[in-house]
């Protein structure tokens, strides 16, 4: 695989000093018009060009493995010129069905960066892929996706995972100690009804009696 050294679409660049959203981080630039997009995710700097041009496509980029060539989303449906001047579409020209898509994945790559954290891999108080895909328009899966690929992945908690195997496992005997219970009390109201049956037809043969005596 190629290296981000031998690419002319990757370079690692220092973006200020201090900070969060400071640092070294890869950029990534189109071939046609030179716009940029800067992958945050710090392990990137130590990737071959496949998993970055990987993470490009996930933004409706094209670009090729070996990093050799990469076309913005723009440049894709022609509407850029070299140096990033663009061009006014025609009248007829129809409308890009993805730029919807497109604008929901920029959204969501915004919302994770800002709130997944990735020294604690997890999200910020009041974040999650379920959040931030319901606030995109996104499925969760798909930011999940998204999360685990550009960003890390979520720290299982432990202490709740056995939690919730032990509720699992609790429901589970409750469920079928209830079923057993309810079959006892179907049991008795069987038996119930059958020595009422019986207690009727012995009332009605005795008083059959008393009336008619033989």
């Amino acid at each position: 695989m190629a290296s981000i050294e031998q690419s002319n679409v990757f370079e690692i660049v220092q973006i200020g000093r201090r900070g969060p959203n400071n640092g070294p981080r890869v950029r990534a630039r189109c071939s046609k018009c030179r716009r940029h997009f800067d992958i945050r995710d710090p392990s990137a700097r130590s990737l071959p060009t496949e998993p970055l041009a990987k993470k490009l496509r996930h933004i409706d980029w094209e670009c090729d493995g070996a990093g050799k060539k990469a076309l913005c989303t723009k440049c894709r449906q022609g509407g850029s010129k070299p140096n990033g001047k663009d061009t006014v579409p025609p009248a007829a020209a129809p409308k890009t069905p993805t730029t919807t898509a497109v604008k929901a994945t920029l959204a969501a790559y915004k919302l994770i960066g800002e709130h997944y954290l990735p020294d604690d891999q997890r999200y910020a108080t009041g974040f999650s892929d379920a959040v931030i895909g319901t606030k995109t328009g996104l499925a969760e899966s798909v930011v999940a996706d998204m999360r685990e690929t550009e960003f890390g992945p979520l720290q299982v908690d432990q202490e709740a995972t056995r939690l919730q195997h032990d509720l699992t496992a609790f429901v589970k005997n409750a469920n079928e100690e209830i079923k057993t219970y309810a079959d006892m009390l179907d049991e008795i109201k069987r038996s119930l009804n059958q020595q009422v049956t019986e207690l009727r037809l012995k009332v009605d043969d005795y008083v059959g009696n008393k009336k008619h005596p033989r």
